[in-house]
């Protein structure tokens, strides 16, 4: 379940009641909003990468990236973090495949 005050508090959209998470990713992911790791699990999807599977195997075009992330305490690097995002093309492209699927 998707925490709606998390949402918030990092300035993301508020998720629509009963909301899946792969179809909340990809409405952020939409607007031009990178999704990351942390991100994700502070609002309670606990694998992006699970979620990246299934937006893949639905079409979905989009970019899936890794980054080196450090320890806000230790500051040394702690793990890599998938992040996703899409690039303007790919967000015309959601759009036009969207406003089709409508008509």
């Amino acid at each position: 379940m998707i925490r709606q005050n998390k949402c918030l508090e990092l300035g993301l959209p508020e998720p629509h009641p009963c909301q899946k998470e792969a179809n909340y990713v990809l409405s952020v992911i939409a607007l031009g909003i990178k999704a990351d790791t942390n991100m994700a699990t502070s609002i309670g999807i606990d694998s992006l990468q699970s979620v990246a599977s299934a937006l893949e195997r639905k079409g979905y075009v989009f970019t899936l990236g890794y980054e080196d992330i450090k320890c806000p305490l230790t500051g040394r690097l702690a793990r890599r973090s998938a992040n996703l995002s899409m690039t303007k093309e790919q967000q015309e492209l959601f759009k036009n495949e969207e406003s089709r699927k409508e008509s």
